[in-house]
C-alpha cells in the first residue's frame, strides 16, 4: 500500500476517535454532492491527499516522507430559508467546528501503525469557508490542511 493511502486510512481512524459526531472518510473528491450530504445528514469531514515529498536517504533504516492531507469539511446546511439568527448560527457552528478539527493538530499527533510512525502537526486554515459554496449549493466547506511526517522502510 503506498505511504500517502496508508497515511490517510490512518489519520481517518484518528479522526473517527476524536470526532464521532462527524463521518470521517477518505476520498480523492473534496467536496461532497449536496444530495449525498442531505442523505447522510450530518457532518462529513474528508481526507484528501494533497501534496507529497521524500528524503532521498535513509535513517536507521527509515525513510523520511513528509504528506499534506486536506481535511474538508462538508455540511449541508438546514437553516438557510429560516430567520437569519438561525441560518447564522448554524454557519457559526460549523465554523466553530472548523476551528476545532484546526486545534486538534496544534499539538502533535503521533500515530504507529503497520510498519508507519506518522506524525500530524502544523495545522494550516487554508479556506475558512467557501462563500461560492454557501450561496450557491446552500452547503458548508471548510479546509484545514495537515502535514504528516511519515517514518516507514524504504520502497522497493
Amino acid at each position: 500500500m503506498s505511504i500517502a493511502v496508508a497515511t490517510t486510512k490512518l489519520i481517518v481512524e484518528h479522526l473517527q476517535d476524536i470526532v464521532p459526531e462527524a463521518e470521517c472518510r477518505r476520498s480523492y473528491m473534496p467536496m461532497l454532492d449536496p444530495a449525498e450530504l442531505d442523505e447522510i445528514g450530518r457532518t462529513v469531514l474528508v481526507a484528501v491527499p494533497f501534496g507529497r515529498d521524500a528524503e532521498n536517504y535513509t535513517q536507521g533504516g527509515m525513510q523520511k516522507h513528509e504528506l499534506e492531507i486536506d481535511l474538508c469539511i462538508n455540511a449541508k446546511l438546514r437553516h438557510r430559508n429560516d430567520e437569519p439568527e438561525a441560518f447564522n448560527a448554524e454557519v457559526d457552528a460549523l465554523i466553530a467546528f472548523s476551528e476545532e478539527i484546526y486545534a486538534l493538530f496544534l499539538k502533535k499527533n503521533v500515530k504507529n501503525a503497520g510498519g508507519l510512525k506518522v506524525t500530524f502537526d502544523q495545522p494550516e486554515h487554508v479556506l475558512l469557508i467557501d462563500l461560492d459554496v454557501l450561496h450557491n449549493l446552500n452547503c458548508f466547506f471548510s479546509v484545514v490542511r495537515v502535514y504528516a511526517e511519515v517514518f516507514a522502510q524504504p520502497e522497493v
